[in-house]
């Protein structure tokens, strides 16, 4: 607001508009301004639509034509993950309905464990106090120790697995979309009921996953340097 020139009590009435309105949310501990959520809706929602017809959505269908299962993007919003964009396998009888925009929760998907596992580490911690363990199935990690002891896991061999955690039979096999920084932008997930994928199977694909993956990372890579030049 200083380089609007703007009269201080005009900021302070813009910002508590913002955040009344949910664009802007003040930072409990440090009475700082982050963004809210009603502004992080809005910006998934234009980044979302866009894939559906780009480039990072016919790497996908590519996937899913190569390997005759489900596959998804999904990113961090709000502390859950959430589906950037998705596939179905559309050949199979048996199918998992979500749309793009759905949610699942961070300790017991495998995209969300893989954000918990590669995140920093006081990132992590905040993340993991803010966490609720709610069991969904009778494969649901809901002690934090032994949460702990598999995020480690995960990020030894960067990639992770939702063990029918969620669903019951349901298995998901996850792995990073790196950055040349070496940042976390998203993550690549295929997911398939355990009667056609259990672990070892989805083992197989994991190099089918990791290439897709890198491919994305270029893309995504390339579409942030070329919005850089234009600002």
């Amino acid at each position: 607001f200083a380089s609007l020139k703007l009269p201080n009590v005009t900021s302070y009435r813009l910002v508590d508009w913002f955040v009344t309105q949910g664009y802007l949310s003040r930072e409990p501990a440090r009475r700082r301004l982050i963004i809210g959520p009603k502004l992080t809706n809005l910006a998934f929602g234009a980044l979302s639509s866009s894939m559906r017809h780009d480039t990072p959505h016919v790497v996908l269908q590519r996937l899913v034509h190569t390997l005759n299962e489900t596959c998804n993007i999904g990113t961090l919003l709000n502390g859950e993950v959430v589906y950037l964009d998705r596939v179905e396998a559309e050949h199979w009888p048996l199918r998992l309905h979500y749309t793009v925009g759905s949610r699942v929760p961070l300790h017991c998907s495998a995209i969300g464990k893989l954000f918990l596992a590669l995140a920093a580490a006081p990132r992590r911690r905040r993340l993991l106090q803010s966490l609720e363990l709610r069991r969904f199935t009778d494969s649901t990690i809901t002690d934090s120790a032994r949460l702990e002891t598999e995020l480690r896991q995960i990020r030894k061999e960067q990639v992770s697995f939702d063990r029918e955690e969620y669903l019951v039979g349901v298995v998901c096999m996850a792995v990073p979309v790196i950055g040349k920084n070496g940042e976390m932008l998203a993550a690549l997930a295929i997911q398939a009921p355990q009667a056609r994928m259990n672990v070892q199977t989805a083992r197989r694909r994991r190099p089918a996953l990791q290439h897709a993956a890198a491919e994305l990372a270029e893309i995504f890579q390339d579409r942030s340097l070329s919005q850089s030049r234009i600002e």
